[in-house]
């Protein structure tokens, strides 16, 4: 069994530790994370990650999955990256961050707490879909648009601050936000 492992690498390729139930902690020093690289290694607990990217679905599915650190650098985050990781409770995407996946963190059930950092132009659909325990989110004034389905069903999100940049709300952006009492 693989407890903790540290991955200093250029990259790791995809579908590298696909279904590896054994990893518990995770340190991964790469310069990309390729498409379904952790998918469903439902042991990890915590990760560090700095990476410039990470692919897509490259943690779907990591069901134990409490804390990630996303390491400044960090410029692209895949869509579905993190989506079904039912137990992380906080996402912090850094300032250098420019590009959020659709769906990223898509039945994140657990997340009270998500900022996005302000290099990122789009919060893409579904991004935070069915986050039904978000209670704050801080969204970087450098967002522009806000897809469709971006929160929807986080009902216990009581209220969003939409930066002055934003130009476009996407189709149910905020549909079954049913405690979301103010729009700023």
């Amino acid at each position: 069994a693989i407890e903790n492992a540290t991955i200093n690498a250029n990259s790791i390729g995809n579908y590298a530790f696909n279904g590896c139930s054994a990893i518990k902690n995770a340190t991964i020093n790469v310069n990309s994370i390729g498409n379904y690289a952790f998918n469903g290694c439902s042991a990890i607990e915590n990760a560090t990650i700095n990476a410039n990217s990470i692919g897509n679905y490259a943690f779907n599915d990591c069901s134990a999955i409490e804390t990630i650190t996303l390491g400044e650098g960090l410029g692209k985050i895949g869509n579905s990256a993190f989506s079904g990781c039912s137990k992380l409770k906080e996402v912090v995407i850094p300032n250098s961050a420019t590009s959020l996946g659709e769906s990223a963190f898509y039945g994140c059930s657990s997340i009270t707490s998500a900022t996005i950092g302000n290099a990122v132009k789009n919060i893409n659909a579904s991004t935070f879909y069915n986050c039904k325990s978000l209670e704050n989110i801080i969204i970087g004034n450098g967002v522009k648009s806000i897809g469709k389905n971006s929160f929807y069903g986080c009902s216990t999100l009581p209220i969003i601050e939409i930066p002055k940049n934003v130009t476009s709300i996407g189709d149910y952006a905020f549909d079954n936000c049913s405690n979301l009492s103010d729009v700023i």
